[in-house]
């Protein structure tokens, strides 16, 4: 077994994790379109305010991801790791009790900002667990994830 393996045994359970977190991301991002007629039945929601919806998340994941490199810095990779987690849970878990269109709002943004530095903290982490001979699939993995998401989303949404 080589060094870096030994010194790293979390390794393969937290590419698993992190893995996980880019399957979230991308998931949260798209099982919108699916939704949106619902929601937009729901909260009797003008195109302007659907399309609101829509995107609140992307801009969430823009103010994230333009804050991830200084929280990474910041806080280190492994912590914006762990708020990334802890955001995700909490926003999920939030979903089901909201009773007003704003709240909605509020719960998508924050998954954007959780998603915007999960793009960023996850895969950097990612680069300085993995061991230096699988370093490339541990990031790509991540990437890899994220397309798995996208398309669970997307064929969710066409089953419903």
């Amino acid at each position: 077994m080589s060094e870096a393996i030994q010194t790293r045994p979390y390794a393969y359970w937290s590419l698993c994790v992190a893995a996980w977190s880019g399957f979230i991301q991308s998931y949260v991002i798209c099982a919108i379109a699916g939704a949106l007629p619902f929601i937009k039945r729901e909260f009797h929601l003008s195109s302007a305010l659907e399309g609101l919806a829509a995107s609140i998340i992307l801009l969430g994941a823009l103010i994230g991801s333009a804050a991830a490199g200084f929280l990474a810095d910041q806080w280190g990779r492994k912590r914006c790791f762990q708020i990334v987690a802890l955001l995700f849970l909490l926003t999920s878990s939030l979903t089901f009790q909201i009773d007003s269109f704003y709240a909605f709002l509020s719960i998508r943004f924050v998954t954007g900002i959780a998603s915007g530095i999960s793009a960023i903290a996850v895969p950097l982490y990612l680069a300085e667990i993995a061991p230096p001979l699988k370093r490339g699939a541990f990031v790509t993995s991540y990437q890899f994830s994220l397309t798995i998401g996208t398309l669970i989303a997307y064929f969710s949404n066409f089953l419903y």
